[in-house]
C-alpha cells in the first residue's frame, strides 16, 4: 500500500473506524468514525489490517487516547551516553573527591583521622581520561526502515595549571607535584595551597607534595602533617602530633608537648617552643623561648627575640648557638651541644658500620680463595666449576673494595665538616645561670656560676669563655 496513503488514513470495520500512520511511521493508531464502533481484539485487529495488506506487530494492549486507541509503536533510536572525563591519579580510587573516608570499600572502619583531604600527585603522572562518547542503538520504524542510532557528545578537557594533554588528546598528566584540584570542569595540580582552617577532624591528617602548604590555624592535637615541600601554620602546633617537612617549616605560635615531634629538611622558624622534640636540617629561629624540649639541627640556632630564654633541655646543633637567657635562676639543667651536627654522625656511624661489614665480608671472601688455591696445588688444577666459582668469589672482592674507597670518601668528606665545627660558638647574650653545660665537639664546660654578655669557644682541646 501507498505509504502516503498510510499517513492519510484507510477506513476499517465497515466504515465505522479509520487507520493512520503517524508521518514519521513510528506510530499508528485506530481513530472511531461511527457512535457504536466497537473497538475489535488485537487478534481482530491484525486480521482486518493484513486484509488490507498491513502486516504489523500490534500492542497487546492498545493506548486510549482522547481521539482513539495507538496501537502500534516504532522502535525508537536510543541516544547514546556522553563522553565523560574520568579522573584516575593514584589514591582517588572509587571514592568521590569529596569523601570522607571513614569506611573502606569492603564497609571496615578506618582511622577516623583518615580523610583524603588532599589528593596528592606527582609531575608525569597521568590524572585524568577521556572517556569517548557511547554509540547508542538503532530504531525501527513500523515499515521496517532502520532509524539511525544518536551517538553521544564528545567532552573536551579543560586543563587548569600545572595539567597538559598528551595521547591524541585522550589523557591529562601533571606537570608538576602538588594537589589535584577540580573546581566545576578544570582540572588543575596546585604546587601551592591553602588551608582554609586548622588540621582536626574535618580535615584529618594533612599530606601534601607540592611546594607550598598553608594552614591558616593550629595543628590541632594528635593529627600528623606531611609536606614534601614548605610548611606555613598560623596558629600554634599542639600536643601529639607528627609534623614532617622536606623543606622551611614556619610556625607563627607555640610548638608544644612532650609528644609532638617536629621535622623540617631545611630551616625551622617559630614562636615558642615547650617540651617537644624537634629536628632542623638547618638553621632554627625562635621568636620568644624555648622550654624543656630536644633539639637537633645541622646550623644554628638562635633565641634573640622577646624573652631569647632557653631553660631545660638538650640543644645539639652542627653550627653555633645565640640567645639572650640560658637556664634559670632555679638552676634548671640544660645542655648546649655546638659543633656536633646530629645528622652528620648518624651519617657518619652508618658509614663506618658499612666499612666494618664490608671487612669482615671481605675477609671470608679471601680465606675462601686461600683455600681454592690449596687445592690447585693438591691437585694440579681446578674443576671447570670451581675455576667458575673462584672467578665469582674474585669479583665479589673486587666490588667490596671499590664499595669499601667510595665510603672512606664519604667519611673523610663527612669529617672534613665535623672539622671545620670546631669553630662554632655559643652565645650568652644577657645571662647563663650554673647547672648549664655548654659543649663544643668533645669538650664540655659546665656552669658554678652565673655569667653574663659571653662567648664561648673551643680552644686546644677545651672550653674558653671570653667576654662579648
Amino acid at each position: 500500500m501507498d505509504t502516503a496513503q498510510l499517513v492519510k488514513g484507510i477506513e476499517i470495520c465497515e466504515g465505522k473506524a479509520r487507520f493512520e500512520m503517524a508521518e514519521d511511521f513510528m506510530s499508528a493508531r485506530v481513530i472511531p468514525l461511527a457512535e457504536d464502533f466497537r473497538f475489535p481484539s488485537v487478534s481482530e485487529l491484525s486480521a482486518i489490517l493484513e486484509t488490507q495488506g498491513i502486516h504489523l506487530k500490534l500492542l497487546s494492549v492498545p493506548e486510549k487516547t482522547d481521539k482513539g486507541w495507538i496501537v502500534a509503536k516504532g522502535i525508537a533510536p536510543v541516544q547514546g551516553e556522553d563522553g565523560r572525563i574520568e579522573i584516575i591519579a593514584r589514591g582517588t580510587g572509587k571514592r568521590d573527591l569529596s569523601s570522607s573516608g571513614l569506611e573502606d570499600d569492603n564497609n571496615v572502619l578506618v582511622d577516623p583521622k583518615q580523610r583524603n583531604l588532599i589528593i596528592n600527585v606527582r609531575r608525569g603522572e597521568k590524572i585524568a581520561r577521556r572517556i569517548p562518547p557511547g554509540k547508542g542503538q538503532t530504531g525501527r520504524d513500523l515499515l521496517g526502515r532502520e532509524i539511525p542510532a544518536l551517538p553521544g557528545k564528545w567532552v573536551s578537557f579543560r586543563p587548569g595549571t600545572g595539567v597538559e594533554i598528551i595521547g591524541d588528546g585522550q589523557y591529562l598528566i601533571a606537570t608538576v607535584n602538588g594537589r589535584l584540584s577540580q573546581n566545576d570542569e578544570v582540572i588543575s595540580v596546585l604546587e601551592e595551597w591553602e588551608l582554609e582552617g586548622p588540621v582536626d577532624m574535618s580535615t584529618g591528617h594533612v599530606s601534601f607534595c607540592g611546594k607550598l602548604l598553608k594552614v591558616k590555624g593550629s595543628v590541632n592535637s594528635g593529627f600528623r602533617v606531611i609536606v614534601k615541600g614548605d610548611l606555613v601554620v598560623e596558629g600554634n602546633i599542639e600536643d601529639e602530633t607528627l609534623i614532617d617537612v622536606g623543606g622551611n617549616l614556619t610556625v607563627n605560635g607555640l610548638i608544644r608537648s612532650k609528644k609532638t615531634v617536629v621535622r623540617a629538611g631545611a630551616n625551622i622558624q617559630c614562636g615558642a617552643i615547650e617540651y617537644a622534640e624537634i629536628s632542623a636540617g638547618r638553621n632554627l629561629f625562635v621568636d620568644d623561648y624555648v622550654l624543656d624540649a630536644t633539639i637537633k639541627a645541622g646550623g644554628d640556632v638562635e633565641v634573640t627575640e622577646g624573652k631569647g630564654l632557653v631553660a631545660g633541655g638538650r640543644i645539639l646543633i652542627g653550627g653555633s648557638f645565640v640567645g639572650k637567657v640560658v637556664g634559670t635562676p632555679a638552676y634548671v639543667p640544660i645542655m648546649i651541644h655546638a659543633g656536633f651536627n646530629p645528622h652528620i654522625k648518624d651519617t657518619h656511624d652508618n658509614l663506618v658500620a658499612d666499612l666494618e661489614d664490608y671487612a669482615r665480608k671481605r675477609h671470608e671472601l679471601a680465606k675462601a680463595l686461600k683455600k681454592m688455591k690449596i687445592l690447585a696445588e693438591k691437585r694440579g688444577g681446578l674443576s671447570e666449576k670451581l675455576v667458575k666459582l673462584k672467578g665469582e668469589i674474585e669479583e665479589g672482592i673486587a666490588k667490596i673494595d671499590n664499595a669499601t674507597a667510595e665510603r672512606k670518601q664519604e667519611i673523610e668528606a663527612l669529617e672534613a665538616q665535623i672539622g671545620m665545627q670546631l669553630s662554632s660558638t655559643v652565645k650568652v647574650l644577657d645571662v647563663a645561670y650554673p647547672s648549664v653545660t655548654i659543649r663544643i665537639a668533645n669538650a664540655a664546660l659546665t656552669l658554678k656560676k652565673m655569667v653574663e654578655s659571653v662567648k664561648f669557644r673551643f680552644r686546644k682541646g677545651q672550653i674558653v669563655l671570653t667576654t662579648l
